[in-house]
Protein backbone atom coordinates (compact mmCIF):
# COMPACT_ATOMS: atom_id res chain seq x y z
CA UNK A 1 0.00 0.00 0.00
CA UNK A 2 1.20 3.38 -0.79
CA UNK A 3 2.00 5.96 1.95
CA UNK A 4 -1.39 7.56 2.86
CA UNK A 5 -1.15 10.82 4.64
CA UNK A 6 -3.94 11.00 6.00
CA UNK A 7 -3.36 7.80 8.43
CA UNK A 8 -1.46 8.14 11.75
CA UNK A 9 -0.03 5.29 13.52
CA UNK A 10 0.24 4.43 17.53
CA UNK A 11 3.34 4.70 19.05
CA UNK A 12 3.37 0.97 19.94
CA UNK A 13 2.57 0.03 15.62
CA UNK A 14 6.07 1.14 15.46
CA UNK A 15 7.59 -0.57 18.62
CA UNK A 16 6.46 -4.23 18.42
CA UNK A 17 7.41 -4.54 15.49
CA UNK A 18 11.11 -3.57 15.89
CA UNK A 19 11.15 -5.81 18.30
CA UNK A 20 9.78 -9.10 16.30
CA UNK A 21 12.24 -7.39 13.71
CA UNK A 22 15.56 -7.72 15.93
CA UNK A 23 14.21 -10.45 16.83
CA UNK A 24 14.32 -12.08 13.41
CA UNK A 25 17.54 -10.88 12.14
CA UNK A 26 19.69 -9.68 15.02
CA UNK A 27 20.26 -6.50 16.36
CA UNK A 28 23.14 -5.26 14.06
CA UNK A 29 21.10 -5.66 11.10
CA UNK A 30 17.80 -4.14 12.42
CA UNK A 31 19.63 -1.24 13.63
CA UNK A 32 20.95 -0.41 10.10
CA UNK A 33 17.70 0.08 8.62
CA UNK A 34 17.50 3.45 8.95
CA UNK A 35 12.94 4.37 8.69
CA UNK A 36 12.05 1.22 11.24
CA UNK A 37 14.75 2.40 13.52
CA UNK A 38 13.73 6.27 13.27
CA UNK A 39 10.08 5.24 13.46
CA UNK A 40 10.91 3.23 17.05
CA UNK A 41 12.66 5.56 18.58
CA UNK A 42 10.09 7.78 17.75
CA UNK A 43 7.28 5.51 18.97
CA UNK A 44 9.13 5.64 22.28
CA UNK A 45 9.62 9.58 22.70
CA UNK A 46 5.83 9.86 22.12
CA UNK A 47 5.08 7.61 24.80
CA UNK A 48 7.10 10.46 27.19
CA UNK A 49 5.18 13.27 25.03
CA UNK A 50 2.08 11.44 25.93
CA UNK A 51 3.18 11.52 30.12
CA UNK A 52 4.38 15.05 29.07
CA UNK A 53 1.45 16.75 27.16
CA UNK A 54 -1.85 14.69 29.01
CA UNK A 55 -2.49 14.02 25.01
CA UNK A 56 -2.50 10.95 22.67
CA UNK A 57 0.33 11.39 19.89
CA UNK A 58 0.33 9.39 16.78
CA UNK A 59 3.20 9.16 14.30
CA UNK A 60 3.80 8.71 10.11
CA UNK A 61 7.35 7.87 8.14
CA UNK A 62 7.03 9.81 5.21
CA UNK A 63 8.68 8.13 1.99
CA UNK A 64 11.18 10.89 1.77
CA UNK A 65 12.83 12.93 4.45
CA UNK A 66 13.51 15.47 5.32
CA UNK A 67 11.70 14.72 8.43
CA UNK A 68 12.63 11.77 9.28
CA UNK A 69 9.41 11.15 11.09
CA UNK A 70 5.85 13.45 11.64
CA UNK A 71 3.63 13.20 14.73
CA UNK A 72 0.62 14.51 15.18
CA UNK A 73 -1.83 15.00 17.87
CA UNK A 74 -5.51 16.20 17.75
CA UNK A 75 -6.86 19.11 19.41
CA UNK A 76 -10.29 21.19 20.10
CA UNK A 77 -9.56 24.72 19.80
CA UNK A 78 -11.86 27.29 21.25
CA UNK A 79 -14.42 27.22 18.88
CA UNK A 80 -15.14 23.12 19.45
CA UNK A 81 -12.98 22.30 16.10
CA UNK A 82 -10.89 19.82 16.03
CA UNK A 83 -7.54 20.90 15.07
CA UNK A 84 -4.59 18.58 13.95
CA UNK A 85 -1.61 19.53 15.49
CA UNK A 86 1.46 17.88 12.66
CA UNK A 87 5.24 18.14 14.32
CA UNK A 88 8.51 17.32 11.82
CA UNK A 89 10.53 14.99 14.32
CA UNK A 90 14.62 15.13 13.10
CA UNK A 91 16.25 12.07 14.89
CA UNK A 92 20.33 12.70 15.50
CA UNK A 93 22.88 10.03 17.40
CA UNK A 94 25.28 10.99 19.55
CA UNK A 95 27.98 8.52 19.78
CA UNK A 96 31.09 7.81 21.51
CA UNK A 97 33.09 9.57 18.53
CA UNK A 98 31.50 12.89 19.65
CA UNK A 99 34.15 14.44 22.23
CA UNK A 100 31.82 16.87 23.33
CA UNK A 101 28.96 17.63 26.62
CA UNK A 102 25.27 16.45 25.38
CA UNK A 103 24.34 19.94 25.20
CA UNK A 104 27.05 21.14 23.01
CA UNK A 105 26.18 17.98 20.16
CA UNK A 106 22.41 19.39 20.30
CA UNK A 107 23.80 23.13 19.63
CA UNK A 108 25.77 22.09 16.71
CA UNK A 109 22.83 19.96 15.20
CA UNK A 110 20.82 23.01 15.72
CA UNK A 111 23.34 25.16 13.90
CA UNK A 112 24.10 23.75 10.47
CA UNK A 113 20.25 23.31 9.74
CA UNK A 114 17.43 25.83 9.35
CA UNK A 115 14.30 23.93 10.65
CA UNK A 116 10.56 24.36 11.07
CA UNK A 117 9.67 25.62 13.90
CA UNK A 118 6.96 23.32 14.41
CA UNK A 119 9.95 20.31 14.75
CA UNK A 120 10.79 18.03 17.69
CA UNK A 121 14.74 16.92 17.69
CA UNK A 122 15.38 13.47 19.20
CA UNK A 123 19.48 12.66 20.33
CA UNK A 124 19.85 8.99 20.52
CA UNK A 125 22.69 8.75 23.19
CA UNK A 126 25.09 5.95 21.69
CA UNK A 127 28.12 6.87 23.99
CA UNK A 128 28.64 5.59 27.42
CA UNK A 129 27.62 8.87 29.30
CA UNK A 130 25.59 9.57 32.68
CA UNK A 131 23.10 12.66 32.60
CA UNK A 132 23.41 13.87 36.04
CA UNK A 133 20.75 16.57 36.45
CA UNK A 134 19.16 17.61 33.05
CA UNK A 135 18.19 20.71 34.36
CA UNK A 136 22.07 21.64 33.45
CA UNK A 137 22.11 20.70 29.59
CA UNK A 138 18.39 23.10 29.61
CA UNK A 139 20.27 25.61 31.20
CA UNK A 140 23.24 25.92 28.47
CA UNK A 141 20.41 25.60 26.06
CA UNK A 142 18.95 28.99 27.08
CA UNK A 143 22.49 30.86 26.25
CA UNK A 144 21.41 29.96 21.97
CA UNK A 145 18.53 30.54 20.14
CA UNK A 146 16.37 27.97 19.66
CA UNK A 147 13.23 28.12 17.45
CA UNK A 148 11.82 24.64 17.56
CA UNK A 149 8.98 23.30 19.95
CA UNK A 150 10.92 20.36 21.79
CA UNK A 151 14.57 18.82 22.31
CA UNK A 152 14.60 14.48 23.77
CA UNK A 153 17.08 12.39 24.75
CA UNK A 154 16.70 8.93 24.52
CA UNK A 155 19.33 6.24 25.42
CA UNK A 156 20.26 2.71 26.07
CA UNK A 157 17.35 1.45 23.43
CA UNK A 158 18.14 -2.19 23.66
CA UNK A 159 14.98 -3.68 22.03
CA UNK A 160 13.95 -6.25 24.32
CA UNK A 161 13.93 -4.48 27.54
CA UNK A 162 10.81 -2.87 28.58
CA UNK A 163 11.93 0.05 30.20
CA UNK A 164 13.29 3.35 29.61
CA UNK A 165 14.29 6.41 30.10
CA UNK A 166 13.03 9.79 28.23
CA UNK A 167 14.57 12.88 28.43
CA UNK A 168 13.09 15.96 27.86
CA UNK A 169 15.65 18.85 27.81
CA UNK A 170 13.93 21.66 25.85
CA UNK A 171 11.54 23.87 26.78
CA UNK A 172 11.61 22.45 30.16
CA UNK A 173 14.04 19.42 32.01
CA UNK A 174 11.51 16.22 32.58
CA UNK A 175 12.32 12.66 32.99
CA UNK A 176 9.64 10.04 31.78
CA UNK A 177 10.47 6.37 33.45
CA UNK A 178 8.20 4.72 30.38
CA UNK A 179 6.96 0.85 30.91
CA UNK A 180 6.41 0.22 27.20
CA UNK A 181 4.02 -2.56 28.03
CA UNK A 182 1.88 -0.85 30.55
CA UNK A 183 1.36 2.25 28.13
CA UNK A 184 0.76 -0.02 25.33
CA UNK A 185 -1.88 -1.76 26.99
CA UNK A 186 -3.40 1.40 28.20
CA UNK A 187 -3.39 2.97 24.13
CA UNK A 188 -5.23 -0.40 22.90
CA UNK A 189 -8.47 1.54 23.67
CA UNK A 190 -7.87 3.79 21.02
CA UNK A 191 -6.64 1.47 18.01
CA UNK A 192 -3.52 0.80 15.97
CA UNK A 193 -4.57 3.30 13.40
CA UNK A 194 -6.31 5.99 13.11
CA UNK A 195 -7.29 7.60 9.73
CA UNK A 196 -7.68 12.11 10.07
CA UNK A 197 -10.45 13.45 7.97
CA UNK A 198 -11.35 16.94 7.45
CA UNK A 199 -15.05 17.65 6.82
CA UNK A 200 -16.56 19.04 4.04
CA UNK A 201 -18.97 20.95 5.96
CA UNK A 202 -16.87 22.54 8.52
CA UNK A 203 -13.42 23.10 9.07
CA UNK A 204 -12.76 20.48 11.47
CA UNK A 205 -11.21 17.36 11.59
CA UNK A 206 -11.86 14.05 12.83
CA UNK A 207 -9.98 10.79 14.06
CA UNK A 208 -11.77 7.51 12.88
CA UNK A 209 -9.54 4.27 13.74
CA UNK A 210 -9.05 1.43 10.98
CA UNK A 211 -9.96 -2.02 10.92
CA UNK A 212 -7.45 -4.63 11.61
CA UNK A 213 -8.04 -5.92 8.24
CA UNK A 214 -7.02 -2.74 6.58
CA UNK A 215 -3.62 -1.82 8.64
CA UNK A 216 -1.35 -0.85 6.35
CA UNK A 217 2.42 -0.58 6.35
CA UNK A 218 3.89 1.58 8.89
CA UNK A 219 7.28 1.65 6.78
CA UNK A 220 6.82 3.04 2.65
CA UNK A 221 9.03 -0.18 0.89
CA UNK A 222 9.23 -1.41 4.24
CA UNK A 223 9.28 -4.57 6.20
CA UNK A 224 5.96 -3.93 8.63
Amino acid sequence: MNWNDSLWFSPCYAIYPFRDLVQKIGSKKAFQKKKELEAYITGITLLGVNYSEKKLWWLQVPPNDPPDTLAATLTVNEKGIGVLNVQQVEIFQIGDYVQEEIWEAIARKLKHKAYDPKTTLIGLINKDTEIKDIRNITNQLKQIRISISSIWLIGDIEPMQNTYLAFQVWPLPEVYKIDVDKECQRLRQYGHVMRATRSTKIPTVKMTQIKRAELPKLIPNGDY
